[in-house]
């Protein structure tokens, strides 16, 4: 039996289980198939990340969607069973964090964090790739490819800000304005699930096949020159530090 006839009958028994088991009344259990079944739909890349308090209404307004073909990352911190028990159904297929994203992230529509942790802002701001949902993340933030991460829980701290020291607010607002620079969309849950349902190929248009990275070298270099202004092109991420160099000696960045 050659490798296409053995994924077809590998499919066509999951299927007949699923069958089996809605005709008899029960719930099927959401497994993570060993092979990706085959499904219609936009290919968007989806990852999770531990210890979001949004967690149960970004899954709620996600599950509903019809023509999105999900691609689930497996990997500890949130394993691609939790992302199947959020969607209520088996992600279209399961991929393991690869060693370069870049391939990928260029093969989905759009890369969806459904709930930005301020763990993830921060390391995605600081360009900290050492977790999936933050590689996939800065990868399709380079290559072009749009991020909509949901955005409840640093809209929570803003609406309490009242609440939270100025030192603290101050370093969130700086990770949130930084990766709303690079291009990461942060918005409600429901509002990605209508970006999705609507297609994002609008996103995608409207940015670069790739973005120029402004590092602390460039600052440094409009300091020496003089320059009082660094004017650096729409879509550019600019790294913490390089803010942080602008910021010190009065070096204003400004998107052209």
């Amino acid at each position: 039996m050659d490798h296409d006839s053995l994924i077809a009958m590998i499919t066509e028994r999951v299927v007949e289980e699923l069958v089996r088991s809605a005709a008899g009344g029960a719930q099927p259990t959401p497994a993570i198939p060993s092979q990706a079944l085959v499904s219609p739909g936009r290919r968007v890349l989806l990852c999770g990340a531990p210890g979001a308090a949004a967690e149960t209404p970004a899954w709620q307004a996600l599950r509903s969607l019809d023509g999105v073909r999900w691609v689930g990352v497996d990997w500890p911190g949130y394993p691609a069973s939790r992302i199947a028990k959020g969607l209520g159904r088996c992600p279209d297929e399961v991929v393991s964090p690869p060693e370069v994203w870049d391939d990928l992230v260029r093969s989905v529509e759009a890369v969806v964090l459904p709930f930005a942790t301020l763990d993830v802002l921060a390391r995605t701001a600081l360009l900290l790739v050492d977790s999936p949902p933050v590689a996939a993340a800065v990868a399709a933030l380079i290559q072009g490819v749009p991020v909509l991460a949901g955005g409840d829980e640093a809209e929570r701290l803003t609406r309490h800000s009242s609440r939270i020291p100025g030192g603290i607010l101050s370093v969130v607002q700086g990770h949130v304005r930084t990766v709303q620079g690079m291009g990461m969309r942060l918005e409600p849950p429901a509002r990605i699930a209508t970006r999705l349902s609507q297609g994002v190929a609008c996103l995608a248009g409207s940015v670069s096949g790739g973005r120029d990275v402004v590092t602390n070298e460039d600052v440094l270099a409009a300091v020496q020159a003089g320059q009082k202004v660094l004017e650096v092109a729409t879509g550019s991420i600019v790294t913490a530090l390089a803010r942080e160099t602008a910021n010190r000696n009065g070096v204003e960045v400004r998107f052209r």
